[in-house]
């Protein structure tokens, strides 16, 4: 049920999860931020940026059908003029919506080019770090967990501060990162 385009810049603020899939050739390359809802509403806002390659592009128009040339018009999909999609692109992209969303906790990042991506964040200067597990210490930057294709994963509601669990007692607020589960 979709309730139109998402704005980012009238999201700003609210607790922001982002999740990456990234390509190298023929793919998309996308990125999704999805913002926690508003406590009145029932719903997450989410908004995804997709980025391909020009390179064979009219082949791929033709094959994929899909009118690349046209959604790149409305706004919908960059075409990077290069041979492969640069990463160094994409986490200057990702870097610049993390100064703009101060809500921005933590992003899902497809274990197959995360290294190649990592490589890029420190090559443009941009801090990020990969979370190992509730027990490993945290780092600086961006936190990125790593997730691997057809694997779902969920981020749990946000408890407000002080919020108990009614069977255990416990303070949920205590638990906010977010929990990746291997289906």
């Amino acid at each position: 049920n979709s309730r139109g385009p998402v704005d980012a810049a009238a999201n700003r603020g609210r607790r922001c999860h982002l999740a990456l899939d990234l390509s190298k050739r023929n793919a998309l390359t996308a990125l999704s931020a999805a913002w926690d809802a508003e406590e009145d509403e029932q719903k997450v806002e989410v908004k995804t940026w997709y980025w391909t390659r020009d390179y064979g592009l009219p082949t791929r128009t033709t094959e994929d059908r899909i009118p690349y040339r046209e959604l790149e018009e409305a706004g919908e999909i960059t075409i990077i003029k290069a041979r492969t999609v640069d990463y160094k692109f994409v986490a200057a992209q990702v870097q610049q919506l993390c100064a703009t969303q101060p809500g921005v906790e933590q992003m899902a990042v497809d274990a197959a080019y995360l290294a190649d991506f990592m490589d890029a964040c420190d090559e443009i200067q941009f801090p990020v770090w990969l979370w190992e597990g509730p027990d490993q210490e945290e780092g600086e930057g961006l936190k990125i967990v790593r997730h691997k294709q057809g694997c779902q994963f969920a981020f749990p509601k946000a408890a407000k501060d002080g919020e108990k669990d009614t069977k255990t007692g416990e303070d949920k607020s205590a638990k906010r990162d977010g929990a990746f589960l291997d289906m």
